[in-house]
């Protein structure tokens, strides 16, 4: 074999092997790239996490009586995540009535004490127990995100 052969085999061997580099190398650069967005939309879950559990935690905090008046509808904003366009708040608050208490957790509750689950009332100063859904949205590179908490505020006197 010549000399012009060889080198027309080695110029070859150079080409693919740079094309099975650079290959080798876009897959390293997407995995680290997809290795980003999700350490971000783990940390703006952990903060939204973080958020629900401060108002869950300011909720029990108050006097049980003013918990529901005080809440019900409220919303708030969670440093550090974009709300979606069009959203007030990234955060809401919302009491759940006898249904939807029994539709999410499986069983009947009747939490005014009048006898009767399943009613589909609004939460009122009756309740002996305040089923409350905290959930927050946000927008980030990736698109819409949701998280929610499902919790029991309740009287430690039972009233």
């Amino acid at each position: 074999m010549g000399r012009r052969a060889e080198s027309g085999h080695a110029l070859i061997e150079v080409t693919l092997g740079l094309t099975f580099l650079a290959v080798a190398l876009l897959g390293i650069f997407a995995a680290a790239s997809s290795s980003l967005k999700l350490s971000r939309t783990t940390t703006d879950t952990q903060a939204a996490l973080t958020a629900i559990r401060a108002q869950l935690a300011e909720m029990r905090a108050r006097p049980y009586a003013t918990v529901l008046a005080s809440y019900e509808g409220a919303g708030f904003d969670v440093p550090g995540l974009v709300r979606r366009p069009g959203d007030a708040t990234a955060g809401r608050i919302r009491f759940l009535n006898e249904a939807e208490t029994a539709t999410r957790w499986g069983t009947a509750a009747d939490l005014d004490g009048d006898g009767v689950a399943w009613e589909v009332e609004a939460p009122h100063a009756g309740f002996r127990i305040l089923p409350v859904r905290v959930e927050v949205d946000w927008r980030d590179e990736g698109g819409d995100r949701h998280v929610e908490v499902h919790a029991i505020v309740y009287s430690p006197e039972g009233t």
